[in-house]
């Protein structure tokens, strides 16, 4: 039996107009303007028959009848839903869920005692004809098909968002919400649809700052979960809370963003320049980064910092001249002119406190988006250079005297030979034989003999610092003179020799004494003999002088 009738409708006319139809029939009637009101009046007293307006504010007719389906106490009771645009949307009236649907026309009120009374005989709706009752003599108006399309394009794109969108009332009720909503929070839509906006699992950082901001006046456009964490149903979210005034009231609006794989993204790119970072900042080699464009360092690990005693707060902006480290002057970049897939040198820079450094350096070019870089990477080698130098040392340099051994002088004197042919000036050749070494060897000793030829090494390294001399066999010295030679020079020289093996004899004191046997060859600009040739001639003039000391 019916006894409760529910009408809602947000238009007090009809509300009035029903009621007093249905009263006069001793029927008991119950009224809402609004979905939201007649969903908490269908929840705590239940009425026998619902008429439901299918537009209206807070929950419309559509969702209102899903909502009360999904009770098991209130799927029975009979719907009735009643529109106003029945001639222009018949098939939208047709709304799963409902019992019937009603035209707002003419015979409205008569249509309605008729559907009470029908159930109230114990009729169900399939006894109902499955079609919009009431609409005869209604035509369609071309403002209500305007608005229909216009509002069938919202639907449309609202429920093809990926952000969730919710319409939130100022008690925090739910009264819209669109699918991506639902995905988002994980909650069926007819579920979110009258709930508590507060009681969403909401969770993070920006929870707290969700609800100062919903409890409190908040402006339009307050933005959550950008700087906080909010999150929802296991997804990152920002959400934007925009209040909207219209002639019902001020509601919000609230934009749900699902932001887990920018923020995902976001935090691969940290961790990979993190990971970047250490190594290279772990690497054993300066690096810095330069921008082809500007020409301007914009990178830089603490290494290269290091090396070249620059302030990090300085590093960023310099050019990629300073320093002396590119190959080039200051304009253009040979890397990048080059087209080179890279260049690699050794070279020596100087540091901006003046400190000269030798490194390997590599200058390789690299593409990022549209900008070009050039990576600079250096190695200090001045250990090894140093160790390199000292190597070549010991192969051409004779351990005992100090003097360049034969490899050594024979390599040298050819650079000079060569360099007196292009600057034309003549220069001599000395072939020096210690006599009686074997003598000394052999009555003092090999330590007396090694101390007599170290010290004929003091004598040939006391001559100019630009002559080249050398130890090129056991007791034989050769002596190239550079510069502009003439005879004087030679018996200059002769002399000199002499005065200091004299000085030899006294620090040594040997009855034995200590001379050399010489022979001189000169050598003139442009002349065809070569140092084998001219090494053989002052050989043998010094063979002539020591057999003149024999027989004499």
């Amino acid at each position: 039996m019916i006894h409760t009738v529910l009408i809602i409708d947000n238009n007090p006319v009809i509300l009035k107009m029903l009621t007093g139809v249905l009263e006069e029939e001793g029927y008991q009637v119950k009224t809402a303007l609004d979905g939201l009101s007649a969903f908490d009046l269908i929840l705590h007293s239940p009425p026998d028959i619902i008429f439901l307006d299918l537009i209206m504010p807070n929950i419309n007719g559509e969702q209102l009848c899903q909502i009360i389906g999904d009770y098991e106490h209130l799927k029975d009771i009979p719907i009735v839903l009643i529109s106003g645009i029945a001639a222009e949307a018949e098939q939208e009236c047709m709304v799963r869920g409902a019992s019937a649907c009603l035209a707002k026309g003419p015979e409205l009120s008569r249509n309605v005692l008729e559907l009470v009374e029908h159930f109230n005989r114990g009729q169900g709706p399939a006894d109902i004809p499955a079609e919009l009752l009431g609409k005869e003599e209604l035509h369609p108006r071309e403002i209500s098909l305007e608005l229909l399309e216009a509002n069938r394009h919202l639907q449309i794109i609202m429920e093809n968002m990926s952000d969730g969108i919710l319409e939130i009332n100022p008690q925090m009720r739910i009264i819209f919400a669109n699918q991506a909503a639902s995905r988002l929070t994980g909650i069926r839509r007819k579920n979110l649809l009258a709930g508590n906006f507060l009681t969403l699992p909401f969770e993070g950082a920006g929870q707290k700052r969700l609800q100062d901001v919903f409890l409190n006046e908040h402006e339009a456009g307050v933005i959550i979960g950008e700087r906080e964490t909010l999150s929802i149903n296991g997804h990152l979210v920002r959400l934007q809370v925009l209040p909207v005034q219209d002639r019902e009231g001020q509601t919000t609006i609230a934009i749900i963003k699902d932001i887990t794989a920018r923020k995902k993204a976001e935090q691969q790119i940290r961790q990979s320049r993190q990971y970047l970072q250490a190594v290279l900042n772990s690497v054993q080699a300066g690096i810095l980064v330069t921008d082809t464009r500007t020409c301007k360092v914009v990178d830089g690990n603490p290494l290269a910092l290091k090396m070249l005693a620059i302030p990090e707060s300085e590093l960023e902006g310099r050019g990629c001249h300073e320093g002396d480290s590119c190959p080039a002057g200051e304009g253009g970049c040979p890397v990048i002119e080059q087209d080179s897939t890279g260049q690699t040198m050794v070279k020596t820079i100087v540091n901006d406190k003046g400190k000269q450094i030798d490194v390997l350096k590599t200058t390789t070019p690299c593409q990022i988006g549209d900008k070009s870089y050039v990576v600079e990477s250096f190695i200090d080698i001045s250990e090894q250079k140093r160790l390199e130098e000292k190597l070549h040392s010991l192969t051409i340099t004779d351990e005992l005297t100090g003097l360049l051994n034969r490899r050594g002088f024979m390599m040298m004197a050819r650079k000079q030979l060569s360099i007196a042919d292009r600057a034309g000036y003549n220069l001599f050749l000395v072939f020096a034989d210690l006599d009686d070494l074997k003598v000394i060897n052999d009555t003092y000793g090999h330590e007396a003999g090694d101390r007599v030829l170290s010290k004929v090494g003091e004598v040939l390294k006391a001559l100019r610092s630009s002559d080249i001399s050398g130890r090129i066999g056991g007791d034989e010295f050769a002596l190239l003179v550079t510069g502009d030679q003439d005879e004087q020079d030679r018996e200059n020289l002769v002399s000199r020799l002499q005065e200091l093996f004299e000085g030899i004899n006294r620090e040594i004191g040997l009855e034995t004494r200590v001379s050399l046997s010489m022979g001189i060859v000169e050598y003139r600009t442009g002349q065809e003999a070569g140092l084998e040739e001219l090494l053989a001639k002052a050989d043998s003039l010094m063979y002539r002088d020591k057999l003149g000391k024999k027989d004499g």
